[in-house]
């Protein structure tokens, strides 16, 4: 698979999943349903993916951009 790792494939399936939307919305519904789905992934990322991160690197890099990641997801 080259540069990705093995269960690239896997990890993107689940992500489409929980993030995704088939349904025919307005421009100001579908502008607020894009951000509860962000909303819904940074969730993901700060429960689930983040406390796994080991290296001290990539840990700093994620939170430098969390409380912007959720001030975006928080605006009405």
């Amino acid at each position: 698979m080259g540069r990705y790792p093995e269960n690239y494939k896997r990890i993107q399936a689940e992500i489409s999943n929980m993030l995704g939307n088939d349904l025919l919305l307005s421009s100001e519904e579908r502008s607020r349903d894009r951000l509860l789905r962000v909303r819904k992934g940074m969730a993901h990322i700060l429960s689930e993916v983040f406390p796994l991160i080991d290296d001290p690197k990539n840990k700093n890099s994620i939170t430098g951009w969390k409380p912007l990641a959720v001030s975006v997801a928080q605006k009405p």
